[in-house]
């Protein structure tokens, strides 16, 4: 047998153990690489899990270093006592502090100490609010984090979230409820720090304090008194858990609107406090039986004395400025201002602001012509120092104050400025992007004819001029410069000037609007008759106007007006500095320009009846809206700068008077605060010269500007070194006139009769229509010449006329033929005498 047999035949057995046992081998292999694998595997994804921890925890550390504020700005000391606040004046004669106002809280004491609220009714909030407030660190992490998870993956649409009544506290603090998670981080850093800073006592008791509770009633004393009329020691268990119950949704659960969800409220309110051991099964089933009633208290009646309008407008200063300044919330600034014990010093001029109310509170001084609602006109009026931004006096409306924070028509109401607007938007702004001078010329005539095919825009006359110059535009108020120097500046670079540097700020730039029909509407006063005529979307501010013309005066130096200057607390810390920032809003030759301008309007403008008539200088403008709603006028003077607005509150026209009534009431007012004071110029820091220019060019006048048909063109201003002009006029020209027709002459008109004159050539009046324009008798234009005479109709002298025809021979003879030679003779021989 051959070895290849014997190996051939070898057993099976044999060889089968030898597969098996290299099987065992290679599975033993595979797993170890398994799990050799996944170790790494998991190792790795822990390394990586710990590295993105690490690299998200560094992240958000930053991010909440850098985005996120956990300070709290906030001094419960401040809110926890009924403290009076007082509003202060200086006396100019002595410079001391003297009482103008005191502020008190409401009737009911809105603040309640600590001592005062009864436990059931903090164990009421504690239990339905947050049961584990009286252990937790400003932060239930617990609900924080089921509730971030949640927001996360939503798999609960009820959870609810984890603020604590801390968190709370701190919403309603600052008023700040934006659903964001920055807010949310916010707020958590926030709560931390105030429980290491103030007791859980303290932290309860201003939330208990603050809260809302419907019916415009904060705080559980004002809510004891608003649903029961009772005092908070009178509150019965059933009771406090009805005003736990409503701060979920005041609406829905307010006792008097709804008292079934109330008592649906209330009874959970309750089993969370017997749930807490708060009370026991005898006390809850009490509460549960008892039938709660609201009790509304009695409204405490006014005294008939009211707090000015100036005081009014420095309340809601003070109210604004402890929000944005402090980040409080509205109704904690006002608790603030009113319990705080604060100490607040105004910029009011007594003696100004004394012969502001003479005149605002006499209605003979307000036409007596109701409007066709059955109203009367309003006016109001800001008067401030232009050099400091304090406002020394205001006034809100026409006649007697009618009671506390009422509509304040100086500060708060927004009305269309007409023609008041263009120093601000027109003038102001071009003068210092370098287009205009003073002297600089616009035709007065219609800029476009696709508006209204008549022309656009009209002016208030509804008469075109021709040739005019800045001075005399903005003293005339007409639309028509106006539009012009928009159009070359752009509403762009206007709305800029206005909003950014006089800081216009009721003006749009753009805003999106939804109409009832579903229609949208996009609104922008980025237009150029927004800008230039002042057709505004929402209007302007009393105030505003005022602080935007004392910059003219300021020397291009814009301040922003101040009601007040300082804030102290009850520990007389200074917590608001109202100091006034002062900006340049332009430069100097601009501002110096504004004042010419605005002094030219009253000498020979729609603002001659402001002068003062007592050597101090005058500068104002005058402002009326379509359709005469609104009328206004600004004023300046060295040393004031005073607006005044005149209308009714809903739009209609103001009819009856033969003046503008917002002028007249400036002056009367004007007259009585500028008594006795010095003369006085305005002041310049820019050196003008005195030029002469032709007011058809704006150039330096040529030899025919003074014999222009009208009389001379030449005249004079006062303007900087660099704007006299030294280009010469080129507009007025010597032409040939026909005498009969007043056009250049052709050579068919009289040339005897023809004569020199001076006309001012104008080549860019092409329009689609004729339009009258005032001073087209001494223009000319291209390609115009006399076509009354022609080829078929000179305007030479009459032609001789044809000779007449002499007889020919023999013509008398055969007329005659018995007439004699003699000529002396031939009557005898025609007409013979008798015998």
């Amino acid at each position: 047998m051959s070895i290849h047999s014997f190996r051939a035949a070898a057993p099976p057995s044999r060889r089968h153990r030898i597969v098996t046992t290299t099987n065992k081998k290679k599975k033993r292999g595979f797993f170890r690489s398994f799990f050799r694998g996944l170790g790494f595997l998991v190792l790795t994804l822990i390394l990586i899990g710990f590295t993105c921890t690490a690299i998200c925890g560094m992240a958000f550390a930053y991010y909440i270093e850098e985005y996120v504020s956990k300070d709290v700005d906030i001094d419960l000391e401040s809110f926890r006592l009924n403290f009076t606040s007082f509003i202060y004046y200086i006396d100019k004669t002595t410079g001391q502090e003297v009482e103008l106002q005191q502020l008190h809280g409401s009737e009911n004491r809105v603040w309640a100490d600590i001592e005062e609220i009864p436990q059931q009714l903090q164990d009421a909030f504690i239990s339905v609010e947050d049961a584990t407030f009286e252990t937790h660190n400003g932060v239930n992490w617990k609900r924080t984090i089921g509730a971030a998870m949640n927001y996360i993956v939503k798999f609960r649409s009820n959870f609810g979230g984890g603020s604590t009544i801390t968190q709370q506290l701190i919403k309603n603090l600052t008023g700040d409820d934006e659903t964001s998670v920055k807010r949310k981080i916010q707020e958590v850093m926030r709560a931390l720090e105030l429980e290491k800073k103030y007791e859980k006592d303290d932290i309860l008791e201003m939330y208990l304090n603050t809260i809302y509770f419907g019916q415009s009633s904060y705080g559980v004393r004002q809510a004891a008194y608003t649903y029961f009329g009772k005092e908070l020691n009178e509150l019965t268990l059933a009771e406090c858990a009805s005003i736990a119950g409503i701060t979920k949704n005041p609406y829905k659960y307010d006792l008097i609107r709804f008292p079934e969800y109330n008592a649906e409220r209330r009874a959970i309110v309750l089993g969370e406090m017997k749930r807490y051991g708060k009370i026991d099964e005898e006390q809850y089933d009490r509460a549960m039986n008892e039938k709660v009633v609201a009790n509304r208290g009695k409204e405490s009646s006014e005294s008939g004395q009211y707090q000015s309008y100036f005081v009014d407008a420095v309340i809601d200063s003070v109210i604004a400025d402890l929000q944005t300044k402090k980040g409080y919330s509205a109704e904690t600034a006002k608790l603030m201002l009113y319990t705080g014990g604060l100490k607040i010093i105004t910029t009011i001029d007594m003696d100004i602001q004394a012969a502001m109310d003479e005149v605002f509170t006499d209605l003979d001084h307000f036409p007596g012509v109701l409007g066709s609602d059955g109203t009367m006109p309003q006016a109001a009026m800001v008067l401030m120092d232009p050099y400091t931004g304090e406002v020394k006096a205001l006034y809100g409306g026409r006649g007697e104050k009618t009671g506390n924070r009422v509509l304040n028509r100086a500060t708060m109401s927004k009305r269309q400025p007409g023609s008041s607007i263009k120093p601000l938007t027109v003038y102001g702004p071009a003068i210092e992007a370098g287009l205009i001078t003073p002297i600089t010329v616009i035709d007065d005539v219609p800029k476009d004819f696709t508006v209204r095919d008549t022309g656009w825009p009209k002016n208030e006359n509804k008469t075109y001029s021709g040739k005019c110059t800045i001075l005399r535009g903005i003293a005339q108020s007409l639309n028509t410069i106006a539009v012009d120097v928009v159009t070359r500046l752009t509403p762009e670079k206007s709305y800029d000037f206005a909003h950014n540097r006089l800081n216009m700020s009721t003006l749009v730039d753009s805003r999106t609007v939804t109409r009832k029909n579903g229609e949208t509407e996009i609104q922008t006063d980025i237009a150029i008759s927004p800008m230039a005529l002042g057709g505004l979307t929402d209007g302007v501010r009393v105030i505003d106007m005022a602080a935007a013309y004392s910059a003219f005066s300021n020397d291009g130096y814009y301040n922003n007006p101040v009601l007040y200057t300082k804030v102290y607390n009850s520990s007389g810390e200074l917590i608001l500095d109202n100091t006034p920032q002062k900006t340049e809003a332009m430069s100097a030759k601009t501002a110096t320009y504004m004042v010419e301008l605005l002094r030219y309007a009253v000498t020979n403008g729609t603002g001659a009846q402001a002068a003062l008539g007592n050597g101090i200088a005058v500068g104002g403008k005058t402002g009326t809206t379509t359709s005469n709603y609104d009328r206004w006028f600004a004023g300046i003077t060295p040393y004031y700068t005073g607006v005044v607005w005149f209308g009714y509150d809903r739009q209609q026209e103001v009819t009856g008077v033969s003046t503008n009534p917002a002028l007249y009431l400036w002056k009367q007012v004007m007259q009585r605060v500028h008594a006795g004071l010095p003369e006085r110029d305005f002041y310049t820091s820019v050196e003008l010269v005195k030029c002469s220019y032709c007011l058809d060019s704006g150039l330096a006048p040529g030899n025919y500007c003074s014999r222009d048909p009208r009389g001379s063109r030449v005249a004079t201003a006062y303007v900087a070194k660099e704007d006299v002009p030294t280009e010469t006029c080129n507009c007025h020209r010597q032409v040939d006139v026909c005498a009969e027709t007043g056009l250049p002459a052709n050579q068919y008109c009289n040339q005897a009769t023809v004569q020199h004159a001076v006309r001012v050539y104008v080549d860019d009046r092409k329009f689609p229509i004729s339009v009258p324009v005032g001073d087209s008798g001494a223009c000319i234009y291209p390609n115009s010449i006399c076509t009354t005479h022609n080829a078929e109709n000179d305007g030479n002298l009459p032609p001789e006329p044809d000779p007449i025809e002499e007889p020919t021979p023999g013509f008398w003879e055969n007329l005659f033929p018995d007439r004699p030679d003699n000529n002396d003779s031939w009557w005898d021989n025609l007409f013979p005498s008798n015998p």
